[in-house]
């Protein structure tokens, strides 16, 4: 029974990946892991299931509407995946590495060891699934959070330096002049 229900939600899925244009939706879409998880299977279902019901009433302008409404909570629920079910598990392994120690020091190193795989196949998998290297993947999740803080207006621009990850505040407005184009103190003027 699973098999035949994974077999027309298949069917329901391949409708609509022509317009799925996003490489990464296609390919995971393609997995059979995906479609295996429950949740993301019912939900699918669920959605496709009211699609077909507000087919059979197309003929005025609510139901239309509504179907545009569901097909496009399909879309969006395809469109962002949890990051496990898109990258390698040593690519996630050293994703959340990143996340939760990104206001420590970490080197290529750190890299390396969290996800088990040399310098060079890390150096692929960022080129491959996030089109940058590791450092700039780093850099850029570093100065993303300095933003929200800046935006806060709490903290000074030394401490927020320090809590993402800079002994030198200097350095560290070098980098965020380098990514914003303005420095941190000018920043949310």
């Amino acid at each position: 029974e699973i098999q035949q229900k994974n077999q027309a939600l298949q069917e329901n899925l391949q409708t609509i990946l022509p317009s799925v244009k996003q490489y990464h939706l296609r390919e995971l879409l393609t997995r059979p892991d995906y479609l295996s998880d429950p949740e993301n299977r019912d939900f699918l279902e669920n959605r496709f299931s009211q699609v077909g019901q507000s087919l059979a009433k197309a003929h005025n302008q609510e139901e239309r509407r509504r179907i545009s409404n569901l097909c496009f909570e399909i879309l969006q629920y395809l469109a962002a995946p949890p990051p496990e079910l898109l990258y390698p598990p040593a690519l996630t392994k050293v994703l959340g590495l990143i996340d939760s120690d990104y206001g420590r020091p970490l080197s290529i190193a750190d890299f390396t060891a969290a996800g088990g795989v040399r310098e060079s196949g890390l150096a692929r998998l960022f080129r491959r699934y996030l089109h940058t290297t590791p450092y700039r993947y780093l850099t850029s999740h570093r100065m993303r959070q300095a933003e929200m803080m800046l935006l806060q207006g709490v903290l000074s621009v030394k401490e927020i330096a320090a809590r993402v990850g800079y002994d030198n505040p200097l350095n560290f407005s070098t980098e965020f002049k380098k990514f914003f184009g303005s420095s941190p103190r000018n920043f949310h003027r």
